[in-house]
């Protein structure tokens, strides 16, 4: 761990924030080609060229892939557009991205912007001043000279799927779209993610000034992971909150600390602290990229994903030999911030000076990738000047599960919606009546005895459970084979 110098906050007492209802994720596929005159060797220039389509179509670089049409392919696509075969290049675009929308608008919001999509990558002129005036910006001749002649929709899709998460009240989003209120008490440590590969428990904390049923939130969560293939990947993160700022961020107006110096990261389980904003490596193959946020930057919904078996691949993206740089991972994001447009001068500010770990401030964004799986947190925090409703607020959600822990038994609060329980008269799906969602009747069910703390008293409900059931198995089938064996003698 890079550095870990800074003293162990005092006790805390943590935390979740308010947030929307519910909400749905659209994944939006747009594939298209495009014709190009005056360009040759497109193979060296096509990185510049999705970046100027990125742009236009207001998607992350990421989600597009640009694919070279050649031969009778190109032939076969020319003639079914009925068009002379001309001496230019032929590209075939596809887009692939999400969108965070509303449970009652998810689908036509999506939709829409499909449709948007659409109409820019089929804006020939628009194609061309964009991928121009991007040669103009790197000082590539061969792209200022460069012209979009043609455009074709091949296709177009949105898929509807649900989020699931923890939220502010705290309200409980399922992974299979439940939503119930879980209310926990101030101080106590809560497991809410259980499985023999990965502990995620979060502590919560009750804030007086705010309103009674909405004064209680997450200010603490650790992640402690065992990955079983790779001896010696173990990690125990820890994030606390402080109710005010530690004294090195106080007495020094020009240090840059996390959260104005209220937020702190603990790579070895709480013995050290770090309160500065960095791009940290810890183990092998772990990695923690925290720094402070623009509030038109800050996720605005919760976002969950299991990847393919490829473990690494973020949001079932493509696989990179090159590790992202921090803004990377926040223009990732643009689709899910709460203000896209505003966000993105940020970010472009932050790059041309080269400064994303020197903003001062009091909200702040912490990405944390593991081979098994991948998080992305944000603490936000009242207003520092008026503090009507004086909170401090972690939200967390998975981005990335890898195969082998999604194939995993799941227990804790959210683990237990892994999977959809059913209705025993009606048949319909249970959404919202916790005492039927959860194994664990009372809150207390969940607690564990510190940040690191495994054991609850609704795990060893289910796994007595589960141990009955077995028991009844075998005895039924037991009976059943002796009686099929007294009816053979008898006969």
């Amino acid at each position: 761990v890079p550095a870990p110098a800074t003293p162990a906050p005092g006790p805390v007492t943590p935390v979740p924030a308010p947030a929307p209802g519910p909400g749905s994720r659209a994944r939006i596929t747009v594939t298209g080609t495009i014709s190009l005159s005056g360009i040759t060797k497109i193979e060296d220039f096509l990185a510049l060229i999705k970046v100027a389509i990125a742009a236009l179509l207001n998607v992350p670089f990421e989600d597009i892939t640009l694919t070279v049409v050649n031969g009778s392919a190109r032939r076969e696509l020319l003639l079914q557009s009925n068009r002379r075969l001309q001496d230019n290049t032929s590209l075939q675009v596809t887009v692939d991205t999400t969108q965070e929308c509303s449970d009652e608008m998810c689908a036509a919001s999506a939709q829409s912007t499909a449709n948007q999509i659409e109409a820019n990558l089929g804006n020939t002129n628009d194609l061309t001043t964009s991928i121009q005036q991007t040669g103009a910006d790197n000082g590539v001749t061969t792209l200022q000279n460069t012209v979009v002649d043609s455009t074709d929709i091949i296709s177009s899709g949105v898929q509807i799927e649900q989020t699931g998460g923890t939220n502010g009240d705290p309200i409980i989003l399922g992974l299979q779209n439940q939503v119930f209120k879980f209310d926990g008490r101030d101080g106590a440590w809560y497991s809410n993610l259980a499985s023999k590969n990965l502990q995620w428990n979060m502590l919560f904390r009750k804030f007086e000034t705010c309103p009674e049923g909405e004064n209680m939130f997450i200010s603490g969560i650790s992640l402690s992971t065992q990955d079983e293939k790779r001896k010696g990947m173990n990690s125990n993160i820890l994030i606390v909150t402080t109710p005010e700022p530690i004294p090195e961020c106080q007495e020094d107006p020009n240090r840059v600390c996390l959260g104005g110096g209220t937020l702190h990261i603990s790579f070895d389980g709480g013995n050290t602290f770090v309160s500065k904003p960095g791009d940290y490596h810890y183990g092998s193959q772990n990695r923690l990229v925290a720094h402070n946020t623009y509030d038109a930057c800050s996720r605005k919904w919760h976002d969950y994903d299991i990847s393919d078996t490829t473990h690494y691949s973020l949001r079932n993206r493509r696989m990179t030999v090159q590790e992202k740089k921090p803004l990377q991972l926040l223009s990732d994001k643009k689709l899910t911030m709460i203000d896209p447009s505003a966000c993105n001068t940020w970010i472009e500010e932050r790059l041309s000076r080269d400064d994303l770990f020197e903003q001062q401030g009091q909200w702040s964004t912490i990405y944390v990738e593991d081979p098994l799986v991948s998080f992305h947190i944000e603490y936000r925090r009242s207003d520092w000047f008026g503090r009507k409703c004086d909170f401090q607020s972690l939200d967390a959600w998975m981005t990335t599960v890898s195969d082998e822990l999604w194939k995993t038994e799941w227990n804790g609060i959210l683990g237990e919606t892994k999977h959809i329980k059913n209705h025993h008269i009606t048949g319909d799906q249970i959404k919202s009546d916790r005492t039927e969602l959860l194994y664990g009747k009372n809150d207390v069910d969940y607690e564990v005895d510190g940040p690191f703390g495994k054991s609850f008293a609704a795990l060893e409900l289910h796994n007595g459970g589960e141990r009955i059931k077995k028991a009844f198995s075998s005895v039924i089938d037991s009976v059943f084979s002796n009686r099929i064996v007294d009816l053979v003698r008898t006969e």
